[in-house]
């Protein structure tokens, strides 16, 4: 089995890291709000949730200076228009339960 072709690998690769990559991202936003930046890390983490379960990547070439995106057509944004919502929640479970866990009083 080729870890790297798996679903089930990938999937919870994505949602162990993206969160922690998000969490990052948040030093470098605005100083907005509580709601906004609530706001603005839930879309982020649906657009990683879709990028994630699309299957979508992405190769740079510097020397050449291309950016090629792969994997990003109208059949296959479709074919997991219900599985976004499943990675979206693993993101937002490893969120909970790793980053911001709730406070017991």
């Amino acid at each position: 089995m080729n870890p790297i072709a798996d679903p089930l690998s990938t999937g919870l690769g994505a949602a162990a890291i993206v969160p922690f990559l998000l969490e990052h991202l948040k030093r470098w936003l605005p100083n907005w709000t509580p709601d906004a930046m609530n706001l603005v890390m839930r879309a982020l983490q649906m657009l990683a949730a879709i990028a994630t379960t699309a299957g979508i990547r992405y190769t740079f070439n510097a020397e050449a200076g291309t950016l090629l995106i792969e994997g990003l057509t109208f059949a296959t944004l479709l074919s997991v228009a219900g599985q976004v919502f499943a990675q979206y929640k693993s993101f937002e479970v490893v969120y909970r339960m790793a980053i911001k866990p709730p406070r017991v009083q």
